[in-house]
C-alpha cells in the first residue's frame, strides 16, 4: 500500500506573502494516489495546514506496515533556520509556531516503512522574485547549512528530495500552474517520456529525471534551481505509472 501525505498552502496571513500553485501542487499529487490501487491519500490545503494538523497527521503515518511505502510532500514556505511554514504561523514566535526540520525527523523515525520518500517543494534560502520563502528579517546569512535536510534522510530506506540547492530559490510559474518541482514529479509519475519500464517506475530513476527537468526549466525562466536528492532506498522500489485521468490540474497545462 501506498500512504501519502500532500499539504499545499498558498493562503497565508499577513505579513508573510500569498503564494499561488502549492494547494494545485497537493492536490495534483494526492489525485495521482486517491482510488487506485488501494492507496491511503491524506491531504491538508490551505486552512486545514495548522502545525498542528501537521503534525497529528504525520503521527498517524506511525501505523504503516513495514513493506507500505510512505510518500509526505509539502508545498509552501520554509525559514532560513529550516522550518516548514504551516498556515497559522506566528512571525512573532516562528520557532514555536513553524515546524523544524530536527522535529520533523523525529516524526519520519517513528514510521516503520521500509521506503519512505519526502518531497520538499519549498527553499529555506533569502527568498527572491517567485521563490517559496518566508526569511525573518533578523536572518541576514549569505549561506546555507544543509546539515538539517541530510539529518532527514539518515538511516537505509529514506529519501528526501528538496525543490533547490543552497541559497537558491524554489520557483512556481503560472505557466505550470505548479511549483517546478512538484510539476515535473507529477509528469513523472504518470510514466512521462518512457520513464516506465515493463509497466512501472523505478522510484530513483523518477527522482533523476524530475531533478534534470526542473534545472532545464529554471533555465528557460533565466533562474538557478537544482533539486538535490538525499538519502537512499531499501532495494529498488517501483510503482506503478498513475493515469492522467486523476490529475485534472494538468489537464489544460501550459508549457514554457
Amino acid at each position: 500500500m501506498i500512504r501519502t501525505l500532500c499539504i499545499g498552502i498558498d493562503k497565508y496571513q499577513s505579513p508573510i506573502n500569498r503564494l499561488s500553485c502549492c494547494v494545485a501542487d497537493a492536490r495534483a499529487i494526492g489525485s495521482l494516489f486517491t482510488d487506485t490501487h488501494g492507496d491511503v491519500v491524506t491531504s491538508l490545503l490551505d486552512g486545514a495546514a495548522t502545525l498542528s494538523a501537521m503534525q497529528t497527521e504525520l503521527d498517524k503515518l506511525t501505523s504503516s506496515a513495514p513493506e507500505d511505502l510512505v510518500i509526505v510532500s509539502f508545498s509552501g514556505h520554509g525559514t532560513t533556520d529550516h522550518r516548514l511554514v504551516p498556515v497559522d504561523a506566528d512571525v512573532a514566535d516562528i520557532e514555536g509556531s513553524c515546524l523544524s526540520l530536527d522535529d520533523f525527523a523525529e516524526c519520519l523515525d517513528k514510521i516503520p516503512a521500509k521506503n519512505l520518500i519526502v518531497f520538499l517543494d519549498c527553499c529555506f534560502s533569502v527568498g527572491f522574485g517567485g521563490a517559496r520563502v518566508f526569511a525573518p528579517t533578523a536572518v541576514r546569512s549569505m549561506t546555507e547549512d544543509r546539515t538539517a535536510l541530510q539529518t532527514l534522510a539518515h538511516g537505509h530506506g529514506r529519501v528526501v528530495l528538496t525543490a533547490s540547492g543552497a541559497s537558491e530559490p524554489a520557483l512556481e510559474t503560472a505557466a505550470f500552474g505548479h511549483g517546478l518541482l512538484s510539476y515535473h514529479l507529477i509528469e513523472g509519475l504518470q510514466g512521462a517520456e518512457d520513464l516506465a519500464s515493463a509497466g512501472q517506475i523505478d522510484l530513483m530513476s523518477l527522482l533523476q529525471w524530475t531533478v534534470s527537468k526542473v534545472v532545464a526549466s529554471a533555465r528557460v525562466l533565466n533562474e538557478v534551481q537544482t533539486p538535490t536528492i538525499y538519502g537512499s532506498f531499501e532495494g529498488a522500489p517501483a510503482i506503478d505509472p498513475r493515469s492522467e485521468e486523476h490529475t485534472s490540474e494538468l489537464q489544460s497545462r501550459q508549457y514554457l
